[in-house]
């Protein structure tokens, strides 16, 4: 099987931008199917059936795919973010497509000349597995990827300032200021994916001045045997459950410490470490709370190879894979409910937005106007914060245009024309998941 591998610059890996999933995915599946005839070619072409099997997924959704290119043509890219002393490049800002347009079963695309001559023969890359990136659920831990990737072969990446680094991660500036939330819905999920599903495995070291948390970098493992990367592979998707099951277990279960727990995984089988999970829960020791350090005794029993009749234990085990799996499916519907939630938002946004730039200048000023008259007089502390907010820059902040949409809907709806609702709106895009996560 070929070897899906783009040589992606450094250059657009550490740039700020703000991707979804699926257009980050779409971007890297154009570049490497028009590497080859990058300088050569002022359009590229490729059919849908081929992008979709380069993104690893086997159904078509145009809709989908149309928004996702536009968003490309509409994004801009803005490097160098990270400095890196990359010769004589200065920064840049350009859209990732210049133009597309998909007709009969094709897509034609074209880059920018700059573009172009920035990602043609890059001196300084990063390494990106379609195939791996085929297998993430979330942009964040697909941009983490990208950006560790890009340190191949040293022990770890630089250290990012954290601004830095949430502008790499496309974290919009208003979301979670928060360290400790950071950390939990951005870090965190995204090293869990890397380590689940990519050829590397990453470690984060945070790094404080006092009580604030100033940088974080990323140290990088290699991971040479990752059976469940057969594209396509059935049996991968049960090889890779197996593991999930025992790294919750030693780790949420059991409470040894995840680094441990990686490597206990990567020198013993799955089964050798159930069979020695199951020892340990159906002791007698274990039963009647004797043990001291659970923990430590469960990695002694795996590395010591600790013995007992045989009892039957499969009940056991089988009641902690459901227990597992169960709260496996509740925590993906949660975030698949959440992510529809999010986009549902984004459409809304870009429809209402896109209208009212079609008005004329008379009812725009009428419009804005009215909703600022009515912060006014309604003159409680939050409309405060909204009006300083629009001041300072107009309709970026996510509290400015959720006030004046929801004033222009109540009050000047007649202004603007009826969009879908939330159920007609995931209705016309119910195969988006399909296309968003791997098959």
């Amino acid at each position: 099987m070929k070897k899906k591998e783009l040589k992606k610059h450094s250059a657009v890996i550490h740039c700020a931008n703000s991707l979804t999933l699926l257009q980050r995915k779409i971007s890297n599946a154009l570049l490497y199917h028009a590497y080859p005839n990058l300088n050569e070619v002022e359009e590229h072409e490729i059919t849908i059936d081929i992008l979709c099997k380069i993104l690893g997924v086997t159904t078509r959704n145009y809709e989908a795919l149309k928004n996702a290119l536009r968003a490309l043509v509409q994004t801009v890219l803005e490097w160098n973010v990270v400095n890196d002393d990359m010769d004589e490049e200065d920064w840049t800002a350009t859209t990732i497509l210049a133009s597309v347009s998909i007709k009969n079963g094709l897509c034609y695309y074209a880059y920018s000349p700059r573009m172009r001559n920035l990602l043609h023969s890059p001196s300084i890359y990063g390494k990106i597995n379609l195939i791996v990136q085929s297998r993430f659920k979330s942009s964040y831990g697909l941009a983490l990827y990208e950006n560790c990737a890009r340190y191949r072969g040293l022990p770890g990446t630089k250290a990012f300032a954290i601004d830095e680094f949430r502008k790499l991660m496309g974290v919009p500036e208003e979301q979670y200021k928060v360290f400790r939330d950071f950390k939990r819905r951005v870090i965190e999920k995204a090293v869990d994916e890397i380590n689940t599903y990519s050829d590397i495995k990453v470690e984060p070291e945070i790094r404080r001045a006092g009580r604030k948390v100033v940088s974080v970098k990323f140290l990088i493992k290699e991971r040479p045997k990752m059976p469940a990367f057969k594209d396509n592979s059935k049996n991968s998707s049960s090889e890779q459950q197996e593991h999930n099951i025992i790294k919750h277990q030693l780790t949420k279960d059991f409470g040894v410490n995840p680094q441990v727990s990686e490597s206990l995984i990567s020198e013993f089988s799955t089964e050798y470490l159930q069979e020695k999970i199951n020892l340990v829960l159906v002791s007698a020791a274990f039963k009647k709370g004797t043990i001291k350090d659970v923990a430590g005794y469960l990695v002694s029993a795996i590395k010591k190879n600790y013995q007992q009749g045989q009892n039957s234990i499969s009940a056991v085990a089988n009641k902690h894979k459901a227990n597992y799996i169960e709260a496996q499916r509740k925590k993906s519907k949660e975030s698949q409910e959440e992510e529809l939630t999010q986009r549902y938002g984004e459409y809304q946004r870009e429809q209402f937005f896109n209208h009212y730039e079609a008005l004329n200048s008379g009812v725009k000023e009428t419009l804005l106007g009215a909703w600022i008259n009515n912060l006014k007089e309604e003159g409680n502390f939050y409309n405060g914060l909204v009006l300083k907010a629009y001041k300072e820059s107009e309709f970026t902040s996510p509290k400015v245009y959720t006030s004046f949409m929801r004033f222009v809907k109540k009050h000047k709806g007649t202004y603007f024309p009826k969009i879908k609702t939330p159920e007609e709106f995931h209705a016309g895009n119910k195969q988006l998941e399909e296309l968003s996560v791997s098959t």
